[in-house]
């Protein structure tokens, strides 16, 4: 038979169509497919009984309860706990898939030693001793002006005690804990109300009226149980809820909010001095006995400043008109109780100076001490004993540390690298680090000593800290323990040469929390509570804490007080509330030049370790922000040479970064929206920790300000 170019093709093309149409094909892709899902590095579910193991979530401070699904004592899916009081039935997305963390592509089998270059980042595996030792010696050999710090991203904890009286055995020691809102505002209201130490919670439970600024509310902020309370009062005839959101970013809560105040770039304090002065003028017998109280030189002080924030002056520094602003000072005077909440989000903390405006709006409201407002949280009991003071980044003297270790994870954006690197010892340092994943901030250690992952050793929980109620709980363990794994209790103990069990100072702390006999037990079985005085001892509360029982202290009912300061102790705060009413709107800069805007996420994703299942909502579907979208308006794209979809460079005074330009045209004028890490949108390879960021250096600002920012294309 004579072959011919004609037969070929005609041959290839009749194979080419039967092979469509036969299952051949299309059965060999569906065994590749199922042969890549049950490889030998797949974790498998082991064969044995089906049963039902309750914990708690771990992985962020909101505590909420889980029930886990386990076969042969192994956890194969989890759901929220619907009868527990922690939770309520709620859990997010991250916590559904906890039990996957441990088999992370990113987790670390054992300690490591980091080496770092411009764009990569590597890791070689040393034994647990030689790094126990080699820290030691850096302990031991440190020089004499130099310290040792800890920065704690949980504090609060029963481990926080415990590194704050190793620290207390150092000269110098620091314990470094987030410079986050929470601890600003307690700053601002201390320094009000002339008491040191409060710690207040947020009664949004109660509120009739709430005003967020930058605060994001519907987005991590607090635990998913009292987000989707939220969420349902907004509808809520009988208990309806006010929210008025004022953010110069589109977030969330932005959307979600029922009015958006689209505030200038850096204009929050002109916006709060603006809206107390409008109560002030409009409802003087609100205020008066407050203002009454004040000391002469407070009170003209106060008087004096506010005269400067005029409805008018406020509406051209924050561009919102000055009808818009009239009508939320009436609301927050008129639909009580109302409250005013600064900052909260993972990018970093307001100014101080905002969060001591936003104090003396809180308490002319009456929303200081009252159902509604800001109440007194209870304390945790922690073990009598000698203690290191609480510090926070900004607070160590630059080049100071010689020997520093970082536990956990990132939370936010006030412990980055940035704002660490510069407190180190020029002469010589040794950082380490207990994260059990290869994180941005872990990426910078010298040695990293992985902590066991979630649910594989006991965590302790210490609760929601923006709720008025207290809570105690613990995370048991679900899975195996994986070799190599070093929880942070073992450190200390080689470094202080002592020998305690992380069990047994948890048992400890319980029984001081029994002792007290406040609070309420709740069990997972139906959710009931038992008062504290119903559990003969402590090993009975830590019995049940095993089941998954927590422990709820609601919040006190002290006397606010009658003599405020509201301009606080900070020198000058009146000159720098003053400078707050010049300015004008950003928006119309030079061509290509825009205010960058930094967003961060604030549940638990922020630590930037997220299960591959999860990349359907955090990285594929883009719902959340990823750090390689800019987003503009569409006539500020167009300003800066750039169409949606684009490849651009975003230029900053510290660094740049190459990005893929996103329009929306809900976003203000002007301004640009970048997200910053933690990420937990990364593909899971270690050289996405190098390189430089366009937030170097300015990340001390507050994420409401922004700043300037070139754009163009690439």
């Amino acid at each position: 038979m004579q072959v011919t170019r004609r037969g070929l093709l005609k041959f290839a093309g009749a194979s080419a169509a039967g092979i469509l149409f036969s299952p051949l094909p299309w059965k060999l892709l569906d065994d590749i497919a199922i042969w890549t899902q049950t490889g030998p590095w797949i974790p498998k579910v082991p064969r044995g009984p089906l049963t039902t193991a309750f914990s708690t979530c771990a992985l962020c401070p909101g505590g909420c309860a889980v029930e886990a699904r386990c076969a042969g004592g192994i956890p194969y899916a989890m759901r929220a706990a619907v009868r527990h009081t922690a939770g309520r039935g709620a859990l997010c997305p991250v916590g559904m898939t906890g039990h996957h963390l441990a088999y992370h592509p990113l987790r670390l089998s054992g300690a490591s030693v980091i080496r770092r270059t411009s764009d990569q980042v590597e890791t070689d595996s040393l034994s647990t001793q030689e790094a126990f030792d080699r820290i030691l010696g850096a302990l031991n050999t440190r020089p004499l002006a130099t310290g040792v710090a800890v920065i704690d991203q949980r504090p609060g904890r029963t481990l926080s005690g415990q590194f704050r009286a190793f620290l207390a055995q150092q000269s110098p020691g620091y314990y470094i804990v987030p410079d986050d809102d929470r601890l600003r505002m307690h700053e601002a209201f201390s320094n009000a109300c002339g008491k040191d130490g409060l710690s207040l919670g947020f009664d949004i439970e109660r509120t009739a009226t709430l005003l967020t600024i930058g605060t994001p509310v519907f987005d991590g902020w607090t635990r998913p149980a009292r987000t989707a309370a939220l969420l349902d009062r907004r509808h809520d005839a009988r208990n309806p809820l006010k929210l008025i959101h004022a953010d110069p970013r589109r977030t969330r809560t932005s959307v979600l909010a029922d009015q958006w105040l689209p505030i200038a770039p850096g204009s929050e304090t002109a916006l709060v001095l603006g809206l107390t002065n409008i109560v002030m003028r409009d409802h003087p017998s609100l205020a008066a006995r407050y203002v009454a109280d004040l000391h002469t030189s407070d009170r003209r002080g106060m008087l004096d400043v506010l005269s400067l924030f005029t409805p008018g002056i406020v509406a051209k520094r924050t561009g919102i008109p000055v009808d818009t602003l009239e009508k939320v000072g009436s609301a927050l005077a008129h639909r009580k109780p109302s409250m005013v909440i600064a900052g909260g989000d993972a990018a970093g903390p307001i100014d101080r100076d905002t969060h001591q405006a936003v104090a003396a709006l809180n308490i002319l409201l009456g929303s200081y001490g009252t159902p509604g407002g800001l109440l007194h949280r209870d304390e945790l009991p922690m073990p009598a004993t000698k203690m290191a003071a609480i510090s926070t980044i900004g607070d160590v003297p630059d080049g100071s540390i010689s020997l520093l270790i970082i536990d956990g994870e990132e939370m936010t954006c006030s412990t980055c690298w940035e704002s660490i690197e510069s407190k180190l010892s020029p002469d010589g340092h040794l950082v380490v680090s207990t994260s059990p994943f290869l994180t941005q901030l872990s990426a910078h250690a010298d040695i990293v000593l992985p902590s066991p992952a979630p649910y594989e050793t006991a965590a302790e929980v210490v609760g929601d800290p923006t709720d008025t109620v207290v809570s105690l709980s613990i995370s048991t363990p679900l899975l195996p323990r994986k070799q190599g794994s070093v929880e942070p209790i073992e450190l200390l103990n080689h470094l202080s040469g002592e020998s305690v069990a992380m069990q047994e100072l948890l048992k400890q702390r319980i029984a001081l929390v029994h002792a007290r006999g406040r609070g309420m037990i709740a069990g997972y079985q139906d959710g009931s509570g038992h008062r504290l005085s119903e559990f003969a001892s402590a090993d009975e509360i830590w019995s049940a804490f095993i089941e998954g029982a927590v422990w709820t202290s609601p919040p006190l009912h002290e006397t606010p007080a009658h003599s405020y300061t509201l301009l606080g102790h900070s020198p000058n705060i009146v000159d720098r509330w003053a400078a707050r009413a010049e300015g004008e709107p950003n928006g119309n800069g030079a061509d290509g030049q825009v205010i960058l805007l930094p967003t961060a996420s604030s549940d638990a994703a922020s630590c930037g370790r997220i299960s591959p299942l999860m990349t359907k909502i955090y990285q594929e579907s883009e719902v959340r922000p990823t750090r390689a979208h800019l987003v503009l308006h569409p006539d500020t794209g167009r300003r800066c040479g750039v169409d949606d979809g684009d490849q651009a460079v975003v230029q900053t005074e510290s660094g740049s970064r190459h990005v893929t330009i996103r329009f929306s045209a809900s976003l203000m004028p002007g301004v640009a929206q970048l997200s910053i890490g933690p990420d937990p949108n990364v593909s899971g390879k270690k050289s996405e920790f190098a390189g430089s960021d366009v937030f170097r250096n300015t990340l001390s600002r507050s994420p409401m300000a922004g700043v300037t920012a070139i754009v163009r294309r690439a």
